[in-house]
């Protein structure tokens, strides 16, 4: 139960916030500390609850500036620094947290959490033998969420996939596993089986993980609503008739798509380019989203409503945040990706808090497109992934909207098609660098030998080079997706 809080009283915010968070309520958790730190701004325990909330919802790069204004303190506050630690490992930059985490080490030694910690960052960073070795001593004692998928996932990586399968297995047979741990290691099976070509056991796991989903209050009619409803609202006239007072040019470069749509690639691709820097995925357009149209939402999922309801403030600080994070990610760079792929939502925000930005859209089979994403665990904000019928619907209505877009808003726009990039890679990386104004580099073509860490469920496959084995993959669970074919419709039969 949460504490009943005095709005002027920051501890007792926080303490709600902790109860919040312990219950699994992040978002909870959140909106709590976030109004202590509106009352004292230099609160540590709001700021190290508010990051744990972010980090919970796999925002990162969030708590990453949450935190920044609050070094100072964490060279004599383990809590704030194992957050800090946590979002630069999550976030893609393991190695930058290494100093952190042997930090963290001298100040609380012992901790597993932070021995788990530090095994993630060397998975992420591909270093899966050291992963595997600082790992396995952990699963008996650390938290099986945090330790066993990741070892998994590592044994997988280095052709160990048996052993991995073995693991999860005893994992799974624990009658006392709590439910999301429970859901996480089906998931993690599910992934290590398709990878094997056992295809009716991984759909097995991702039905089983799938029903334990609670949909989130989702419900696809509503979208289509919503969908309905922008497209109305956010015509040429409308766009044109607003006056929101001048905007600095932005140097975002924006890549967009479904999930699973090939952004990933894209994103390595370019970013391959010396002039061309990556900022990872941001939530900040979908966070302005849920601020200005608080009543769109639907389930997990903010929706872009009526545009006269902007309030310029709102629309500058979130044009100004999304300015700092590019610059924070690099000074130099002529562009700097922004790859959240459901960005495609919110085009029209963007355009109006982020004049000058360019538009990279993904494409890929829809078929295949919507089954990766049932194989991802992405939780409340893609609550529509739980179905397939909710999914195919989706697809649909995101499709639409992206359309809308494409008329009405003056965006720089390129589409790439990812069969089509992973056939010719050279000619679609040439497309790119003349889409962008940049002169051709030859680092492009080897993407998968640059250091940068792509934070996604492609993680590994980016330090691959381009290959062609997710083409038609849809057809190994072809029996299973009749819901999902009818819902996507048209589509679907590539017209």
């Amino acid at each position: 139960m949460n504490h009943p809080a005095h709005p002027a009283d920051p501890d007792r915010l926080v303490a709600s916030a902790a109860a919040s968070l312990r219950s699994g309520d992040a978002r909870q958790a959140l909106q709590a500390a976030l109004k202590a730190l509106q009352i004292r701004r230099g609160h540590p325990g709001a700021a190290q609850i508010a990051a744990a909330a972010l980090n919970y919802q796999r925002n990162h790069n969030e708590a990453r500036d949450l935190l920044s204004t609050f070094r100072p303190q964490m060279d004599r506050n383990p809590g704030l620094m194992y957050e800090w630690a946590y979002a630069l490992v999550h976030a893609g930059h393991p190695d930058e947290a290494m100093p952190q985490i042997d930090a963290l080490d001298r100040m609380a030694p012992g901790r597993v959490e932070i021995a788990v910690l530090r095994g993630a960052a060397h998975a992420i960073a591909g270093r899966h033998e050291k992963a595997i070795e600082l790992l396995w001593p952990l699963v008996e004692i650390g938290p099986p969420h945090a330790v066993i998928h990741r070892l998994a996932n590592s044994l997988r990586r280095v052709g160990r996939s048996p052993e991995a399968i073995d693991l999860l297995a005893r994992t799974l047979d624990n009658p006392s596993l709590p439910p999301p741990v429970r859901r996480t290691m089906l998931f993690a099976r599910a992934d290590i089986y398709d990878g094997v070509g056992e295809y009716d056991k991984a759909w097995a796991d991702l039905a089983e993980a799938r029903q334990s989903e609670s949909g989130n209050g989702y419900d696809p009619d509503a979208v289509s609503e919503a969908v309905d409803r922008a497209i109305h609202a956010w015509s040429t006239d409308r766009i044109a008739a607003l006056h929101l007072g001048d905007r600095p040019r932005s140097r975002g470069l924006f890549v967009v798509g479904m999930w699973r749509s090939g952004t990933t690639l894209v994103q390595q691709v370019l970013s391959s380019h010396p002039s061309v820097a990556s900022a990872g995925e941001l939530n900040t357009f979908q966070f302005a989203t849920g601020q200005i149209w608080p009543d769109m939402r639907v389930g997990g999922v903010p929706f872009i409503g009526d545009p006269a309801r902007i309030d310029p403030a709102v629309l500058h600080a979130a044009g100004a945040a999304h300015a700092r994070t590019l610059n924070q990610t690099s000074l130099d760079a002529t562009f700097v990706i922004d790859k959240l792929p459901v960005n495609m939502l919110y085009m029209g925000l963007i355009g109006l808090a982020c004049p000058g930005t360019r538009v990279i859209k993904c494409v890929r089979d829809p078929i295949d497109t919507c089954l990766s994403c049932m194989f991802q665990l992405r939780g409340a904000l893609a609550p529509y992934c739980d179905r397939l019928d909710w999914l195919g619907r989706f697809y649909r209505d995101a499709a639409r909207l992206d359309d809308h877009w494409s008329q009405v808003l003056d965006m720089p726009r390129l589409e790439i098609g990812y069969e089509e990039h992973v056939g010719d890679p050279p000619g679609h990386a040439r497309r790119m660098c003349e889409f962008l104004g940049l002169k051709w580099d030859d680092r492009m073509l080897r993407h998968e030998k640059q250091s940068k860490v792509a934070m996604t469920r492609s993680i590994d496959q980016v330090r691959l080079p381009v290959y062609r084995s997710a083409v038609a993959r849809w057809r190994n669970y072809e029996k299973h997706l009749g819901p999902l074919i009818e819902a996507i419709g048209a589509p679907a039969q590539g017209e």
